[in-house]
């Protein structure tokens, strides 16, 4: 008689514990007010050029039914406040009873926020040739509201013009609707300018001395060449031999091969 009582006392000390830990582990977001209604809760809200409602969650349970309003002393209706833009926003709420003998709640605040539209900057090419001008990379993003004036701006954080490397470009939102977004990944990013080539539309080529004629004399196989807008020189060589800046010459009667190049001054041609 005494282990079945000792049983059963062990059996209602393990049913009151479970429903006690039942009790103190009730989810925080299952607020409730004095009538036992679920009340509203924020929306996790991003910009998307829609309206957008700043609650929900609100579950009735006594009849009547939840107010809100974007003011604490403004107008209150059943219609849940909504928002656009991005920003901070207030909406009070209340529940007011079918009964006409039962007090309405009293107004609470719940701050929400619609946060801004995050786009991704995309950067395009970072080794541009030099061309002469400032240069800087080109970035787009993705992701913009149709109707949106929005664009991506880039900007060096001086003006690059001359072939180098470790160059910042920053990027940055312009337009009406800038305000709407935010970029993320690499707002700022390192770049070089390149080396341009050379291209034979770039200088006069030499060309061949005709009708030389054996005088006892040394004569210079080739006419120079010309340089045009690129500043450097022409190096010349006689057969396999090494290059010079002096155009090669020969005395005696035979042909002769002349190698060039023309070589930039600077670090901005190849």
């Amino acid at each position: 008689m005494c282990k079945k009582f000792a049983s059963e006392r062990k059996m209602i000390v393990k049913f009151l514990f479970a429903l006690v830990a039942a009790i103190c582990f009730v989810p925080s977001y299952a607020a409730v007010d004095k009538y036992g209604n679920t009340v509203p809760t924020k929306n996790p809200l991003v910009y998307n050029g829609q309206e957008q409602q700043l609650v929900s969650g609100a579950k009735v349970v006594e009849p009547g039914e939840f107010q809100y309003s974007k003011e604490e002393e403004g107008t209150y209706s059943s219609t849940i406040p909504t928002a656009i833009l991005p920003g901070k926003y207030d909406v009070w709420y209340k529940f007011v009873p079918e009964d006409p003998d039962m007090e309405p709640t009293i107004p609470v605040d719940i701050e929400v926020s619609v946060a801004k539209k995050s786009v991704p900057v995309m950067w395009g090419e970072l080794d541009l040739p030099y061309n002469g001008s400032a240069q800087v990379p080109t970035a787009s993003f993705i992701g913009r509201v149709p109707g949106d004036e929005v664009e991506i701006v880039v900007e060096g954080e001086k003006e690059y013009i001359l072939a180098g490397k470790n160059y910042v470009a920053n990027a940055s939102l312009a337009g009406t609707d800038a305000n709407k977004y935010k970029l993320s990944g690499d707002i700022s990013i390192e770049f070089n300018i390149i080396p341009a080539n050379i291209t034979v539309g770039d200088f006069i080529a030499p060309t061949a001395k005709t009708n030389l004629m054996y005088n006892g004399m040394e004569q210079a196989l080739v006419n120079e060449g010309e340089k045009k807008d690129i500043e450097g020189f022409f190096l010349y060589a006689l057969g396999d031999g090494s290059f010079d800046t002096k155009v090669p010459t020969a005395k005696d009667p035979g042909s002769y091969t002349v190698r060039y190049k023309f070589k930039p001054s600077g670090g901005n041609y190849y």
